[in-house]
């Protein structure tokens, strides 16, 4: 298990892996309905995650010449949600930063 980094207890940064690939697809439609565009490339580069009765994951997918950061929860046996997309992000731009609070009464529920 990899210890946290910093005080939210996120996860150290994991590169792109089966677990962040499948959760990616997953997500891809509800990210495209939100952001109003189909992608043509659309790869997890990286992400952090916080286990707490299911699991938080912070997601860095790469777009071509952009980032998107997915903030995601999967709850135990059931599908994840989609809780926020950051647009034009960087590839430079830390995962571990704070949830925006702003962005967090939105929540994207995906048909399994």
């Amino acid at each position: 298990m990899a210890k946290p980094f910093d005080e939210t207890g996120f996860s150290e940064e994991h590169r792109n892996d089966e677990v962040c690939s499948e959760l990616t697809r997953f997500l891809r439609p509800a990210v495209e309905a939100h952001c109003g565009t189909k992608f043509e490339f659309f790869n997890c580069a990286r992400y952090v995650k916080q286990d707490i009765y299911g699991t938080n994951y912070k997601i860095k997918v790469a777009t071509g010449n952009n980032f998107l950061h997915l903030h995601a929860y999967k709850p135990p046996n059931r599908p994840a949600q989609l809780n926020l997309v950051e647009n034009n992000r960087t590839s430079a731009d830390p995962l571990n930063e704070p949830f925006p609070l702003s962005g967090l009464a939105r929540t994207y529920k995906i048909k399994s």
